[in-house]
């Protein structure tokens, strides 16, 4: 028999974590069942606002998606770790910083995500 897959629209709930740095603001949101993040960044310093998702492993990982990989590569800026710190209810975020090399970005615990639509696969 033939499994039947189904998409539906699902909203993905995680945790929210904010912060700032250099005049850049940067909300996440996890989804830690999907070892994905939906990442939003602003500042002028960015020239206005970059949203996309990255992937993350247990291990400091991250893959970005294209989109926002190629945003952050053409301003001279790339991730270099993500660091869960959950008894501080933080992420650290290491950024690499053009003339001012390897900065570390604290983003606190504000709660619960927005809701977040996606399609997902269910078997």
């Amino acid at each position: 028999m033939l499994s039947l897959v189904a998409l539906l629209l699902a909203p993905i709930v995680g945790d929210r974590y904010l912060g700032a740095m250099l005049g850049v603001r940067a909300e996440v949101q996890l989804d830690r069942a999907d070892h994905k993040a939906y990442v939003a960044l602003e500042g002028l310093v960015l020239g206005g606002r970059l949203k996309g998702e990255a992937r993350f492993d247990d291990k400091g990982g991250v893959a970005l998606d294209a989109t926002l990989e190629r945003a952050l590569r053409v301003r001279g800026v790339s991730i270099v770790s993500v660091i869960e710190q959950p008894l501080l209810h933080t992420i650290e975020l290491r950024v690499k910083l053009p003339l001012l090399g390897v900065r570390a970005m604290a983003l606190r615990e504000a709660g619960p995500a927005k809701p977040v639509t996606a399609v997902r696969a269910v078997f």
